[in-house]
C-alpha cells in the first residue's frame, strides 16, 4: 500500500523496470505503471518522485551523492498520461559503481512501500513542487 495515496503497490519481485546504461556514465531507470495515469487533482505520484529525487535534499541525492559519493546527479520525476504513468529516475554514475547505484535506487524505491514518510519530509516534498 502506498503510504501517500493508499493504493496497492506490487511487490518488488513483480515490479517491472528497465535500466538503460549509456556509453557515458549515466543510467535511466523507468517504472511503468498502467494504473497511475493522469488523475485530475492527484499529486501522489509527483510527491513520490519529489521524495525520491526532487532536489538536493531528496532521499536518493542524500544517499547516493552525499553519503556514498557514487553519482554526479540524480533526479526522479513522474509522467502521467491518460492511460498509464511512469516514474523515471536518472543518474550520472561513477561507471565502476553502477551495480551499487542500481541496488541503492531499488532499495530506496522499495522503502516507500514499507516505511511511512515523515510529516517533515512530506512537507518538504510539497514545498518543492
Amino acid at each position: 500500500m502506498c503510504v501517500l495515496c493508499q493504493m496497492p503497490i506490487v511487490h518488488e519481485a513483480e515490479l517491472q523496470y528497465t535500466a538503460t546504461l549509456f556509453s557515458n556514465p549515466r543510467m535511466i531507470l523507468n517504472y511503468i505503471d498502467p494504473g497511475s495515469g493522469y488523475v485530475l487533482g492527484s499529486s501522489a505520484p509527483a510527491l513520490l518522485a519529489a521524495i525520491l529525487g526532487g532536489g538536493m535534499s531528496s532521499r536518493l541525492f542524500s544517499k547516493m551523492r552525499d553519503e556514498l559519493g557514487i553519482c554526479y546527479y540524480i533526479h526522479a520525476y513522474h509522467s502521467g498520461l491518460t492511460d498509464h504513468g511512469s516514474l523515471t529516475i536518472t543518474a550520472g554514475l561513477d561507471t565502476t559503481r553502477v551495480e551499487l547505484g542500481l541496488q541503492t535506487i531499488l532499495r530506496e524505491v522499495n522503502r516507500l512501500t514499507t516505511e511511512l514518510v515523515s510529516p517533515k519530509e512530506l512537507k518538504k516534498a510539497k514545498d518543492y513542487l
